[in-house]
């Protein structure tokens, strides 16, 4: 009721105002709807303060939990009897904000009227769930458009679906029944289907119809899918999924244009599912009974909602999931003992997902920390776009990888992702496109990574930096190679910064079946049992490299350091500084180039105190990260042209030279009109050398794109300027500019 005023009367006099009975009457009135609602609302809070002040002094206080407070402020004024929703104790949203002396906590204000607690429904949380009323709790809040609060565990539940938006706290443990497939989904609900008219190709936003899909409205998701091949393997067909703009008696219009083609010939179709917009938060933890078919969460036909704080414990199917979802996101997702062998997912995307953002996952003893999934025979619909960023793996079971892509997928991306203890490989990625960014894998039993392209897909590209493994019991990284007769290659790959340490193999394997163009950066792979530390098979030719390098790791001991290859990093001893005085061994001619480590630490070449005959003291820092060195038989001094010493020699024949020096400077001879290389014979893999034409003969042409390749993609000349060109072995046929 409204808030019932005293009649006061006239001033002094009070004449004309309420008796004595009647203004009581009103004031108790006015104190026992207060003290009603106070106390119904107090039921229902997870914590209760009598203000913002004891609120905030609260040592206990952390994210998600809600506070009641019988007055409180907010940006919006002065609101009585509030719930107040702990967002962050760090940082805030546009939409959260800190009360004064909020000791940096972020608030959101939640009036009661937005707010139902399951408890209010007359839930007994003390015995089995009662499914039918907890069923009704979720509807009525669905349709009334209010946030959903579960405060509170729920046992024995066969499984909560979702029939409208809807926000959804919960604050306790979920624990499944036996035998239920899904502890929390979305209604699937299709509003209709019709094949297509007209070819619907990549970069187009129009669909055109046989017939009208009257149900059809704005913002539902449109399923596009066709009969055409997109995985040999899995035999997954072209589809995908996309948000409607309009929709007219023959044609759709959608929100963005479509990524992949669909022809009326492949038998292409639309169908139209309605759409949710669902966001569920909290502290909670779903537990499953073990058994090898059960999800804990499955959004289905979502746009722009959210899966944020879950917690899963043998949930053995998949932990969290999107299926046929567009724009969302997983957060802070904890999975552990997923042990099924086929699936035991901490969280996947599935089908036609779009643009789909995972962030914070941590998965132990899970088959696979994350993994894309498709219907195969039936359904076409891939997802596309999809990062997974700052998330972990530890010890996976039944031979599984720490993060893993199945083929049919368009544009997956790991960044700042780490495998630890993976029973198979810790990265294997075999879509179509995407690529990794600083991510590591750590004792892997496989490989540290694994990379091909295994779709019929021929417009893909991937691309792989700072990315490092360790202790693998493979190859650390295998790269390449077609694994089904139809596959094709990537149409680009590129990688900068790889690192290797003691794989139990080669360090990096360029295989066969790669890319149509390689462009490849620095490569490190160090104490590797296998043959190479980096082997490029002989069908990848590289179009382009910078800073190519295969290098050995180097600690710095006592200022010194031994040469044993031509291209080293160098590492402190101790700290984050170190002095080089001295380069023990190596002979005249030979060249080194030293490096900084990938954390860049500060490294002083001094000059004259040892063997090194710098001129000056020299640091390799953030600004020069390099420097290349020769050798004089005695000491070692900055590489340049006019220093240089020449130290062998070899002919031209039959457009090949041979060369039986490692890593040392050579004159080559040519008499006309033999003048054409094409083909350098000696030196292993990883060794460097250089040649300079000799006085007497003509220029020189170094050919592109033979057996050797040059970085600026043209043919090289060299010519009486006494220019020196330097080139690597990067495999057993296959030199390379430097």
């Amino acid at each position: 009721m409204a808030r019932q005023s005293v009649n006061l009367g006239e001033p002094i006099t009070g004449v004309g105002g309420d008796k004595y009975r009647t203004a009581h009457e009103k004031i108790n009135a006015n104190f026992l709807e207060l003290y009603t609602s106070v106390n119904s609302f107090a039921e229902t809070a997870t914590k209760s303060f009598e203000s913002v002040e004891t609120m905030l002094l609260a040592e206990s206080l952390s994210n998600n939990d809600i506070g009641n407070v019988v007055t409180a402020y907010s940006f919006n004024g002065k609101h009585i009897m509030s719930k107040w929703l702990v967002v962050s104790q760090t940082s805030s949203s546009d939409n959260d904000f800190v009360l004064p002396g909020g000791k940096g906590l972020y608030f959101k204000h939640i009036p009661k009227s937005n707010f139902v607690d399951l408890a209010e429904f007359g839930f007994n949380h003390s015995v089995n769930a009662d499914n039918a009323l907890l069923d009704k709790f979720i509807r009525y809040c669905g349709a009334k458009n209010l946030i959903a609060v579960i405060s509170g565990d729920l046992k024995s539940i066969t499984g909560i679906v979702i029939r409208h938006d809807l926000n959804l706290l919960i604050f306790g443990t979920i624990t499944l029944a036996a035998g239920v497939r899904t502890g929390i989904t979305t209604e699937q609900v299709l509003r209709g289907s019709a094949p297509l008219t007209a070819n619907a190709l990549r970069g187009q936003n129009g669909v055109y119809t046989a017939n009208a899909i009257a149900a059809a409205i704005k913002n539902d998701i449109a399923l596009l899918h066709s009969t055409k091949i997109f995985d040999p393997r899995t035999n997954t067909k072209y589809g995908e999924g996309c948000t409607i703009s309009s929709a007219g008696a023959s044609s759709v219009v959608l929100t963005t244009p479509l990524v992949l083609d669909y022809a009326t010939a492949d038998s292409a179709t639309i169908n139209v599912y309605k759409s949710y917009q669902v966001n569920i938060s909290g502290r909670y933890t779903i537990v499953g009974d073990g058994s090898t078919t059960q999800l804990g969460i499955d959004l289905i036909n979502c746009i722009g909602s959210s899966i944020n704080d879950s917690k899963t414990d043998r949930v053995n199917a998949v932990g969290v999931r999107f299926t046929d979802s567009i724009n969302c996101q997983i957060s802070n997702a904890i999975a552990d003992s997923s042990a099924y062998y086929n699936q035991g997912y901490a969280a996947s995307v599935m089908g036609a997902c779009k643009n789909i953002k995972i962030d914070q996952l941590h998965a132990t003893r899970c088959r696979h920390a994350f993994t894309t999934n498709t219907r195969g025979t039936g359904l076409g619909g891939l997802p596309i776009n999809v990062v997974v960023t700052d998330s972990t793996c530890a010890s996976t079971v039944s031979a599984g990888d720490g993060f893993d892509t199945h083929a049919a997928a368009l544009d997956i991306w790991f960044v700042r992702c780490k495998s630890i203890g993976a029973s198979g490989i810790g990265f294997n990625f075999e879509s179509a496109s995407g690529g990794m960014i600083d991510c590591s894998s750590d004792l892997s039993a496989n490989a540290g990574y694994r990379i091909r392209n295994e779709t019929f897909y021929n417009k893909g590209s991937f691309t792989m930096t700072g990315c490092q493994e360790s202790e693998s019991g493979s190859h650390g990284f295998s790269i390449g190679s077609k694994n089904s007769p139809d596959a094709v290659p990537f149409r680009r790959f590129s990688c900068d910064n790889l690192s290797s340490f003691k794989a139990n193999g080669s360090g990096v394997w360029f295989r066969e079946g790669l890319a149509n163009f390689v462009e490849l950066g620095f490569i490190a792979a160090y104490e590797q049992t296998g043959s190479y530390p980096v082997l490029l098979e002989t069908q990848n030719i590289v179009q382009k490299h910078t800073g190519l390098g295969f290098s050995k790791i180097e600690k710095i001991v006592d200022g010194k350091i031994t040469f044993n290859t031509a291209n080293v990093i160098l590492v402190p001893e101790t700290g984050d500084y170190d002095e080089l005085t001295t380069i023990q061994g190596g002979s005249a001619g030979e060249m080194i180039l030293l490096k900084l480590s990938a954390n860049s630490h500060d490294i002083k070449l001094v000059n004259a105190v040892g063997n090194i005959k710098t001129g000056r003291d020299i640091t390799l820092d953030i600004s020069r990260e390099s420097i290349a060195l020769y050798c004089d038989g005695t000491s070692w001094l900055p590489f340049n042209d006019a220093t240089a010493p020449i130290v062998g020699s070899a002919n031209i024949a039959s457009g090949e030279i041979g060369i039986a020096f490692n890593t040392a400077l050579v004159i080559v001879g040519a008499t006309a009109p033999d003048t054409i290389l094409t083909k350098i014979n000696g030196l292993n893999i990883g060794e460097r050398c250089s040649i300079r034409k000799g006085t007497t003969s003509p220029a020189i042409t170094i050919k592109k794109n033979t057996a050797i390749n040059t970085k600026s993609g043209a043919d090289v000349v060299l010519d009486d300027s006494g220019k020196l060109w330097t080139f690597m072995r990067i495999s057993p046929n296959q030199v390379s500019e430097v």
